[in-house]
């Protein structure tokens, strides 16, 4: 059976003999997003450009965060 016979991780539990159990892996910690930084992913949100394709997704808004993070640590 292919894995795109499951529509959701219900179908997947019923179909084999796991267990599903969520918890939070990684401790949040407070931090301070700059204005210039938070503005420019707003931009980029409103503007839409990132719906093109799964590249402009990661590279418009998923991997500038860690990079700010890094910068800022």
């Amino acid at each position: 059976m292919s894995f795109n016979a499951y529509k959701n991780i219900s179908d997947v539990i019923q179909a084999f003999p796991v267990h599903y159990q969520e918890i939070d892996v990684i401790q949040e910690l407070p931090f301070v997003i700059d204005n210039s930084f938070r503005q420019r992913l707003e931009l980029i949100v409103r503007e839409g450009v990132f719906f093109n394709s799964e590249y402009a997704i990661c590279e418009n808004i998923i991997s500038p965060i860690p990079i700010k993070i890094g910068e800022e640590t």
